[in-house]
């Protein structure tokens, strides 16, 4: 009778749970997927070309020995990767040095044995104790490794500067306003100082200049010097250019927009009977008022008056997000840059003699 009472009991029990409607069953699932899709859709975040310098840079993967040495064949790759970004920004001078020395490093990497190559301070030493290369006082003998890892480390300082200078400094405006007091009080004069993202070529240019003087400009002889300052006058792109390229934007050309001449003239081909009708003095008129529209068009010419098509501006939020890899990618290169000198210093290998 118990194990009747019992059956009876779990049967009722499944006859309800089945009975059951399928939406209240199922409820606790319907409510969890509920409260996952309720946040905002996701919408992905475009890298930008500073952001891939960053992830072939990055401490993690350079930097082995816990941080007391650099690995050669990833830093190489990570140098080409920088090499790919300042040739599609515009940098061609740079970039081609900056091939020259990886070029310099590669084949000296090439050469070595496996085991003597794999850090910096292994081929270094290979190449000094082994190979005999370079002598005391930082006498390197060129080329070799040691000569395009001095070269490969002095251009990444003048590219940390750069980037610092031009795109991550705000320019100053000062503005000089005078007040007049009523009743004689006499005249009150306020400076007002703002700082504004923007920049023209001109300060790119500066900026460039800066960074020479700081980084490259004490390693290079007069010549040098004169050479190299007139190739970053010609060649340093303009500072909206270089963000909009390093954000990933590309300037859309607009369609060309239709002028008087040329509709007068389409109005002509498509009523061409018509216009045979019309009476000399018309046709002097127009070809009067489309000769004027020409001389205006090539005054403007003379002139330089003549504007470009417009270029797409970054939003707010693609500037936030370039400033904040940039400010990255130059917290990566801090240590890294740190560590690459401490290790020529240590192997007496700081060439500072002029080029």
């Amino acid at each position: 009778s118990k194990t009747r009472r019992r059956r009876q009991k779990s049967a009722a029990g499944l006859s309800s749970k089945q009975q059951q409607p399928t939406h209240q069953r199922s409820l606790p699932q319907q409510q969890q997927q509920s409260s996952s899709n309720h946040h905002l859709p996701f919408v992905p975040r475009r890298e930008t070309l500073i952001a891939s310098v960053t992830h072939y840079f990055q401490p993690s993967v350079v930097m082995v020995h816990h941080g007391t040495d650099l690995h050669t064949p990833r830093l190489l790759r990570a140098c080409r990767q920088l090499e790919r970004v300042m040739r599609h920004v515009g940098q061609r001078a740079n970039a081609n040095e900056l091939h020259r020395n990886i070029q310099k490093v590669q084949v000296a990497y090439d050469a070595a044995p496996p085991s003597d190559r794999e850090t910096v301070s292994q081929l270094l030493r290979y190449e000094t104790n082994v190979l005999g290369l370079h002598g005391p006082g930082g006498a390197i003998h060129d080329p070799s490794a040691a000569v395009g890892l001095l070269w490969l480390r002095r251009s990444l300082e003048f590219q940390q500067k750069l980037y610092a200078h031009a795109i991550l400094a705000p320019s100053t405006t000062t503005t000089t306003s005078t007040h007049l007091a009523v009743g004689g009080g006499g005249a009150s004069t306020t400076t007002t100082t703002t700082a504004s993202s923007s920049a023209s070529n001109s300060d790119s240019t500066a900026a460039a200049l800066k960074a020479y003087r700081q980084t490259l400009e004490k390693h290079h002889g007069w010549k040098m010097q004169r050479l190299y300052t007139l190739a970053l006058r010609s060649t340093t792109p303009s500072r909206s250019d270089m963000i909009r390229t390093l954000s990933g934007v590309e300037a859309v050309v607009p369609p060309p927009r239709s002028s008087s001449v040329s509709s007068s003239s389409s109005s002509s081909r498509n009523s061409s009977h018509s216009s045979r009708r019309r009476s000399a003095t018309t046709t002097d008129a127009r070809q009067q008022q489309q000769s004027t529209t020409r001389a205006a068009s090539s005054e403007n010419n003379n002139n330089g008056q003549q504007q470009d098509p417009p270029t797409p501006s970054l939003t707010p939020q693609q500037e936030r997000i370039l400033e904040q890899d940039l400010r990255q990618l130059l917290g990566v290169w801090k240590p890294i840059i740190s560590r690459w000198k401490q290790i020529f210093v240590a192997l007496d290998l700081e060439d500072k003699r002029k080029v």
